[in-house]
């Protein structure tokens, strides 16, 4: 009698399915995350259960679909923005996966609740093994979402002052001289420095740029020193707080595009509820060549 019920879980296990729910908290906006669920193409950037090293994706776009190899295809329905059925047909099984995404508060945090069908076997066996696909699954988003390289395209990061005097060079310039002008204003900013005999870190400069009108802009060269100095004439001192924070992105990419970072930044800024307390600032090492056609920089937001 007992071998028999024994025979019968067992087979019970093999038979009958049961839907299991994991979940994980990410901390990134559930306007980013249905961005990077709702589109099944995008899902190749961190997916390790449909995606892993031996397929060769071949996608439906408008169907939000992709095949693989041995007769499989993935197909992605988007119920809601935060909504999604993941279904899996292997030549005439078919099977669904259930994504949910809940925002728990204001701070960019939200619950993502993945739930798939297993049978009793099967669950079993992930738990003697410790291999849980969708928890993997889990992870993965998890890590890919909260990284802002992943997330916004450059690697952005907060961090301290470390340059809490600034002596600038200021001046009047027309839009189209913005560039042309900065070496010879960092070669005044160095000069006169150097006749005062304050010591300036001699390795990157700052430049902020202010549009005063359609023709002109402020521009303002800056260099790290660590002595305080009197404004004259077109030289000012710049002081930070000692423990000021600072949001600060690093770009190396086409010069034209610059733009784009300070798009990254701004969403950023945005996303964490931060504040901008003074204009932006572009760290240049002094060996750059700034009408060339790549650059590489760190772009610098003041915050709160």
């Amino acid at each position: 009698m007992i071998l028999l019920v024994a025979i019968v879980l067992i087979a019970g296990a093999g038979i009958l399915r049961y839907h299991i729910t994991s979940k994980a908290l990410v901390k990134a906006s559930i306007f980013d995350l249905s961005a990077q669920l709702s589109d099944l193409q995008k899902w190749e950037k961190w997916d390790k259960l449909i995606f892993h090293d031996k397929t060769t994706p071949n996608f439906n776009r408008s169907a939000n679909q992709v095949f693989l190899p041995g007769n499989i295809r993935f197909s992605l329905q988007v119920i809601n923005p935060a909504a999604f059925v993941l279904q899996k047909q292997e030549n005439a099984r078919i099977s669904a996966q259930y994504i949910m995404l809940r925002s728990v508060n204001a701070d960019m945090l939200t619950q993502i609740e993945w739930t798939t069908s297993v049978t009793g076997f099967e669950w079993l066996m992930a738990k003697l093994t410790g291999k849980d696909k969708i928890r993997d699954e889990l992870n993965s988003l998890k890590s890919f979402a909260e990284n802002p390289s992943h997330l916004y395209g450059y690697p952005i990061r907060v961090t301290t002052v470390s340059a809490p005097m600034l002596c600038l060079n200021r001046k009047t310039v027309t839009k189209q001289n913005v560039k042309s002008n900065i070496p010879q204003m960092v070669q005044e900013l160095s000069q006169y420095l150097s006749e005062n005999s304050i010591p300036y870190k001699r390795d990157y400069y700052y430049v902020s740029y202010f549009p005063l009108d359609s023709e002109h802009m402020e521009v303002a060269v800056g260099i790290s020193v660590n002595k305080e100095i009197r404004a004259k004439g077109s030289f000012e001192l710049l002081k930070f707080p000692v423990n000021g924070r600072l949001l600060v992105g690093d770009y190396a990419g086409p010069t034209a595009d610059i733009h784009k970072i300070y798009a990254a930044m701004d969403k950023y800024v945005t996303d964490k509820k931060m504040s901008k307390v003074s204009l932006p600032m572009e760290k240049y090492p002094h060996s750059a060549a700034l009408n060339s056609a790549a650059i590489k920089l760190q772009l610098i937001y003041p915050v709160y």
